[in-house]
């Protein structure tokens, strides 16, 4: 990526993991301003699935290494890196065991087992640098089902939202997309009783977001 625009010289932007970035720039003042022009909506570039982060974005000065606060200003967070069409296992956050799974055709609850979903943007975005975009909670994505290549039958299978209960199946349905916020809230868990007692947990979308949060 490299912008230029009047006396600023921003290039080399690169994103070293889910906290870290890295740029060039031949100023001391060039990222300010770049901000500055993000938040104003100066700079064309900028997609439109990222626009909503306009006036959000913001920059703090650090003191020198030796005169800084003796805590890191950014603490580590155990999460995974939320990049376009990667796989991950979904899980409870508040009950980490309690696993997303293939159950038949629908994808329910388990803290035996876990399947891997490979979540990828609705509309394909360019990729940036050779490099697939973050996911942002305003993304509208697809869930893919990824079985083990020791299984018989397909490998993957696009997962679909029931129109009736909001979960997620292998049958074909009319909907396939929802907001990627959606794990922060927007799967609640539904639990049903067999005729012969047992009881399965599924996950299912809901509009309110006063359900799970879902870590990947």
């Amino acid at each position: 990526m490299t912008f230029n625009k009047n006396d600023v010289d921003f290039s080399n932007l690169k994103r070293l993991s889910p906290q870290m970035w890295a740029w060039g720039a031949s100023g001391d003042d060039d990222l300010r301003q770049l901000i500055d022009w993000i938040n104003r909506g100066d700079v064309q570039y900028v997609p439109e699935r990222l626009r909503a982060l306009r006036g959000k974005v913001f920059i703090k000065k650090l003191f020198n290494w030796d005169e800084a606060p003796t805590w890191p200003i950014i603490p580590p967070l155990r999460l995974a890196d939320h990049i376009n069409k990667r796989t991950f296992f979904i899980r409870n956050k508040l009950a980490p065991a309690q696993f997303w799974v293939e159950a038949g055709t629908l994808i329910a609850l388990s803290t035996e087992q876990r399947s891997r979903f490979r979540i990828e943007l609705a509309k394909e975005e360019k990729m940036q640098n050779g490099e697939e975009p973050l996911l942002v909670d305003s993304d509208r994505v697809r869930l893919t089902l990824v079985r083990p290549e020791t299984f018989g039958d397909s490998d993957e299978s696009r997962l679909y939202i029931d129109s009736n209960s909001g979960r997620l199946t292998t049958y074909r349905q009319a909907n396939a997309e929802f907001e990627f916020g959606a794990f922060k809230g927007g799967f609640a868990i539904q639990s049903l009783v067999d005729t012969k007692g047992i009881t399965t947990s599924y996950p299912t979308l809901q509009s309110s977001r006063d359900g799970e949060v879902w870590e990947l």
